[in-house]
């Protein structure tokens, strides 16, 4: 029975993925030309982001997905932080896409040069990697906000 039950779920769970992906496809944003965005990854940033005319720019599109950085303060000290504000499901799928621009495939051959070229020059001015990965983030909504807008697909630079 049990068994029966698991081949209903995965049945099901296809039958999503496909409407998902129709979804996507038939969505105005062309988020699937990017390398390292799945229709599942392009569904989650659509969900999270709904109409991007409701921002003005691509630095209120990081406030809201928590990856600006935002001053606190007290008294003689100021310290920033990106950990508490903003939409947590936002900036994780911004997280995955930084990683999936980084990676590399089976034969060594990396996904997305301009961004693994992008992380390493961070590397090189002394930053740490998990704050050279949210300055990839950073670059990512800026590059996302556009493709967004403009409802234009992604062209590798030179």
């Amino acid at each position: 029975m049990l068994i029966e039950q698991l081949k209903l779920i995965k049945q099901n769970l296809e039958e999503i993925n496909q409407l998902l992906k129709k979804a996507v496809d038939n969505s105005q944003y062309k988020l699937t030309t990017m390398p390292g965005i799945d229709f599942r990854l392009a569904a989650h940033l659509i969900s999270n982001i709904k109409n991007i005319d409701r921002f003005d720019s691509a630095d209120q599109l990081a406030r809201y997905a928590g990856i600006a950085p935002v001053e606190y303060s007290s008294g003689k000290s100021r310290n920033t932080t990106s950990k508490i504000y903003g939409c947590r499901d936002l900036n994780h799928a911004f997280y995955i896409l930084a990683l999936q621009q980084i990676g590399s495939y089976k034969n060594g051959k990396i996904k997305n040069p301009v961004a693994y070229n992008y992380y390493q020059k961070k590397l090189k001015e002394g930053k740490s990697k998990k704050t050279a990965l949210t300055c990839l983030q950073r670059r990512l909504v800026d590059i996302i906000y556009a493709m967004m807008r403009d409802r234009s697909a992604y062209e590798l630079p030179e």
